[in-house]
């Protein structure tokens, strides 16, 4: 087998030769003894690409053709990840390779031809994508399948040699502590926003000249030591404060919405930003208070606007009656902003272990960014621990839907569950229908009370034409009655017994089972009291310190940590806390 690659041989296509090499070296391929794979622009020219071809592929673009026994694989001429991905393009979806995790790959058993008829050429739709979760930081994971954030908070990024991603010089939640000092802030309490008539130090004052110097101080400190940056987030703190002073509350008045103050801010630091950083770009976020687009003033071209599904309904398409106040949103953030990306939330931050039917939502959802000119999405999942409901599968599916769109969720979904769980997959399979057909059943609004004060607090009527499922449900969501909850156990007893002897499948579906034993356990009393009454086989410990302390060992086992964000307090010994609550502890 020859390779042909740009003479320039810089890192990314050696890296891409690396892997290219690597891959077609596992698996057999008629005629490959004839072939030459041709790697980079220079080597595509060379071997008889029109130049033209090569125009408008961008940073992550690339062609993909086959002309005689050369298969070129060719980014732009001045791409950064195109000739990488190709590669991955061409190993994904003409070879049959798959990267389900950074430790579980499916390579094709079966030889393979490559057809006589080969012409891709693909432009990314969203030019960025992260999936949040933690199972999936691993820069090698992130660029097989094409996602370029992977949150630099954590782990560092993806490194040059693997693509690099979306620089961020900060993110995300900034003006205090971040751009500006805690420290500085108090010194001035001036600065705090004027909330309820009263100084908040938890927001600033934006309409504030010191406040606005002090950002800017901060934002060229943090961009000195971080050159290469592409993004600098300025936006809100976590919460629901925002000032309201005379002078903020005019210029909200006039914009019909607290996002007034923010956005004249916000373009404020992006005009001053773009003399000294024609290449950085500001982020904020349309969140809480701010989701609702103001009137009268528009984002300037250099300002990213990051709206936020907080408040919505997972269980059904955002497109749905329950979610029509975050597409009036999105449709206007749309038309009134040049770069819009989406903060999505793709799994329950209360109960990160917790049953969650979000999933046949993920690629509708993605197909309506995509309709409305979204240009970034980033899917938050359990990024504090790992152990979340189905993780490897969402972040799998998801890297896949931003990457292609038209992709089908639910094809996605099965391909999945069969190459990660094996024989156990038709099992699983069975008990997330029997979850979502009983979700979809409901007929009025059954999430979490912290959501439903959110929807208050913003004015959004609440929403009657079906089960809402927040960011925050609990276990004792409507849909999760005993009878689905002892089906589902059984259910995943069928999936281990069918994984025979494997015993990496059986460890991955004994994990996978986690939720429903978290669920059962923090309703104990009532679920043994539904299984005597029915003649229902117990499938966990009969004892409840027994079957609580099998879960905790289950849960070391899969590196799980936090059974929910860091604000709910709820770890381990939080859950053995509870399990003693009720009765059956002895």
């Amino acid at each position: 087998m020859k390779f042909c690659i740009n003479s320039g041989t810089s890192i990314l296509e050696r890296r891409a030769t690396e892997e290219l090499a690597y891959h077609l070296n596992l698996i057999k391929i008629r005629g490959i003894e004839n072939m030459e794979f041709v790697l980079g622009s220079s080597a595509a020219k060379r071997a008889g690409i029109n130049p033209n071809e090569l125009k408008g592929l961008g940073d992550e673009g690339f062609i993909i053709k086959r002309i005689g026994n050369k298969i070129i694989l060719s980014g732009g001429e001045k791409t950064k990840r195109g000739t990488l991905y190709a590669v991955y393009e061409f190993l994904e979806t003409v070879l049959g390779f798959r990267w389900w995790t950074p430790d579980a790959m499916y390579i094709p058993q079966k030889p393979k031809k490559i057809p006589n008829q080969l012409n891709k050429r693909i432009v990314p739709v969203f030019e960025y994508r992260e999936a949040l979760y933690i199972n999936h930081w691993e820069p090698k994971w992130s660029a097989r399948n094409r996602t370029n954030g992977l949150w630099e908070r954590y782990g560092g990024g993806v490194p040059p040699e693997w693509g690099g991603h979306r620089k961020y010089a900060c993110f995300v939640h900034t003006i205090i502590g971040t751009l500006i000092p805690v420290e500085l802030i108090k010194k001035h309490p001036e600065w705090y926003a004027i909330f309820d008539g009263k100084p908040n130090e938890s927001q600033s004052c934006l309409s504030r000249d010191d406040v606005f110097h002090a950002t800017m101080a901060g934002i060229r400190k943090i961009l000195k030591a971080n050159p290469d940056a592409e993004i600098v987030s300025v936006s809100q703190m976590d919460n629901h404060i925002y000032c309201q002073c005379p002078k903020c509350q005019a210029i909200d008045s006039r914009a019909g919405s607290p996002t007034g103050s923010l956005l004249k801010f916000v373009n404020k630091v992006a005009a001053a930003l773009e003399k000294e950083y024609p290449h950085v770009s500001v982020d904020t976020l349309a969140y809480l208070y701010s989701r609702k687009p103001p009137v009268g003033i528009k984002p300037r071209r250099n300002v990213i606007i990051r709206l936020c599904t907080f408040e919505c309904d997972f269980l059904h398409p955002l497109s749905h009656p329950n979610n029509h106040t975050f597409m009036r949103d999105l449709k206007e953030w749309a038309r009134i902003c040049n770069r819009l990306y989406i903060w999505d939330y793709t799994t329950n931050y209360a109960h990160y272990i917790l049953p969650h039917p979000n999933w046949y939502v993920l690629d509708k959802n993605i197909r309506i960014f995509r309709a409305n000119k979204v240009r970034g999405v980033f899917e938050q999942g359990n990024q504090t621990s790992l152990g979340g409901e189905f993780a490897e599968m969402k972040s799998w599916v998801l890297a896949k839907l931003m990457w292609n769109p038209n992709l089908d969720g639910k094809k996605l979904i099965h391909e999945f569950l069969c190459g990660y769980y094996g024989a156990g997959a038709s099992a699983i399979e069975r008990y997330m229908e029997r979850v979502y057909k009983k979700a979809i059943e409901i007929k009025y609004y059954a999430g979490s009370n912290a959501i439903r004060e959110c929807l208050r607090k913003r004015g959004y009527p609440e929403c009657k034409t079906g089960a809402y499922l927040d960011l925050n449900a609990e276990p004792t969501a409507p849909w999760l009655t005993p009878k689905v909850l002892i089906d589902g156990l059984e259910d995943f007893e069928e999936a281990i017994k069918a994984a025979g002897d494997d015993t990496t499948i059986k460890k991955r579906i004994t994990h996978a089972r986690l939720p429903l034993e978290y669920a059962v356990l923090l309703r104990w009393d009532e679920l043994r009291k539904y299984a005597k009454h029915n003649e229902r086989k117990w499938l966990l410990k009969p004892v409840k310190k027994e079957a609580c302390n099998e879960f905790i060992k289950k849960c070391k086992s899969a590196g799980v940590t936090r059974l929910g964000e860091g604000w709910t307090g709820r770890n381990l010994q939080w859950l053995k806390n509870e399990c003693c609550k009720g009765k059956g502890w002895k």
